[in-house]
């Protein structure tokens, strides 16, 4: 009899409205994003009210286009143009990300050192 192991793409299915995406977490793709998204998220964070709408959208397109893909950005704003709807929806997306990346084991941190020393002490 043959062992059998499902293979999962790297991926997780976003849905903000009625729209699909898939998120890439592949490991070249993880180590490139969370470089950007932190500064993505510096820059949108050293905002003020009097910040220019345009230059915020221009922050929030890099991270969306990041995360979603190529032309993400302008497919949720047709659905909610608005600067503040969008930096609502970019913070929920990433902490939903985190989250679920968490879940699977996949962010390098105290869940994967965890399993790891689990895993090694069954072993001895």
């Amino acid at each position: 009899m043959a062992i059998k192991i499902e293979l999962k793409k790297p991926e997780i299915d976003v849905e903000i409205g009625d729209l699909q995406f898939k998120y890439d977490y592949s490991d070249k793709f993880i180590k490139e994003e969370s470089k950007k998204a932190e500064e993505v998220l510096k820059t949108l964070k050293s905002m003020d009210d009097q910040t220019d709408s345009d230059e915020i959208n221009k922050h929030l397109k890099i991270g969306f286009d990041m995360y979603l893909g190529e032309g993400a950005f302008e497919k949720v704003y047709e659905l909610a143009p608005s600067v503040l709807e969008m930096m609502r929806i970019f913070v929920e997306l990433r902490n939903h990300l985190e989250a679920e990346l968490t879940k699977r084991g996949e962010l390098i941190g105290k869940t994967q050192k965890e399993r790891a020393k689990k895993y090694q002490n069954k072993k001895k």
